[in-house]
């Protein structure tokens, strides 16, 4: 386990970090407070890694060569880097800048790649799988998906995984995606949790893991790895609810259905749309997919709102109003 010392004269800006920290880091750590750096000298060697936080005003008191990594906190932006001091590996980071930034940072840093960080046991319920699928094409479900999502995450940890053969610039990775997800979860399944904190990212109160690139990456993947990999992040986030985005290109998308507790299907309005999931609901009851269609919510949604320019406005569109209208929301929400 990794300690997380925070030390900081401002008591209210370390209760604030903590706290973030509790809710937001779903890897086991252990941190400490501290508003002095001389009562960091009594902190014991315990034998585990240690990441001490700090105001870089207290840089000349903290003997950095006692830490696996130390971040110091600058009071000016643009004072950004990384370097080492005494050998230790030392990164800086304004204190001023978003918490998610100052988390990001610390998960960037040697002691963590280092580490063994397995997943915290978050909470004794088990999370409600909600799928979205529909054989139709721009139909708005991705859009419903992150919406639904967003307005979840006001009230319950909620986690957006998307399976677009080629999805929007807005969901695009920066520090890895579901594709990476899958090739850690094959070859190192214990570095899971860690890859996970590094690389979800959020769409206002929405946490999602990037998608693929495009469907090239993930060709071949068989359906058992996909179920593998979706328990395996169910498991290690441990979220209330966790919305998959499903397209028909992804191997198994059937046996993936069936897990799902809820699924949203949207229907369409004109003839060639209601042929199609006609064909659909024939197939799913001709092939054992009673259950499949038991749990599913069609809906038609209208046509001609319009969208906001950027899927981190959703909830508070028009669109979201028309969900909370048509019920499209989890049961237990």
């Amino acid at each position: 386990m990794i300690h997380i010392m925070l030390c900081d004269p401002d008591g209210v800006y370390l209760s604030r970090l903590h706290g973030y920290l509790k809710e937001h880091l779903h890897i086991a750590v252990r941190i400490s407070e501290y508003t002095d750096p001389r009562y960091l000298a009594d902190v014991k060697d315990s034998g585990a890694k240690t990441l001490l936080v700090a105001d870089e005003g207290f840089a000349e008191e903290i003997a950095c060569a006692r830490y696996d990594s130390v971040l110091f906190l600058t009071q000016e932006s643009g004072q950004e880097g990384r370097g080492a001091e005494e050998g230790t590996p030392v990164q800086r980071i304004s204190r001023y800048g978003r918490a998610s930034d100052i988390v990001s940072k610390m998960l960037s840093m040697p002691v963590f790649s280092e580490g063994d960080c397995p997943a915290t046991a978050m909470r004794a319920a088990g999370t409600r799988l909600i799928g979205y699928y529909s054989p139709l094409s721009r139909c708005m479900q991705t859009s419903v998906a992150i919406a639904t999502g967003q307005m979840l995450g006001r009230s319950h940890r909620a986690l957006y995984l998307n399976f677009d053969a080629f999805p929007a610039r807005s969901l695009s990775a920066e520090k890895g995606n579901l594709a990476d997800l899958l090739y850690y979860h094959g070859c190192d399944p214990q570095t899971l949790p860690l890859k996970i904190e590094q690389m979800k990212q959020r769409l206002g109160p929405l946490y999602f893991i990037p998608p693929a690139e495009s469907f090239l990456q993930t060709e071949g993947v068989r359906c058992e790895e996909w179920i593998s990999l979706i328990r395996a992040i169910a498991e290690s986030v441990r979220p209330d609810y966790l919305l998959l985005d499903l397209k028909t290109h992804v191997a198994g998308i059937l046996e993936i259905l069936s897990l799902c507790d809820e699924i949203i299907t949207i229907t369409g309005t004109d003839a060639q749309d209601r042929e199609k999931m006609a064909a659909y609901r024939q197939a799913l009851a001709l092939g054992d997919g009673e259950e499949i269609l038991r749990r599913s919510r069609f809906c038609a949604l209208p046509r001609g709102h319009a969208l906001p320019k950027h899927p981190g406005m959703l909830s508070d569109s028009p669109l979201a109003q028309i969900i909370r209208k048509e019920g499209l929301l989890p049961h237990e929400a």
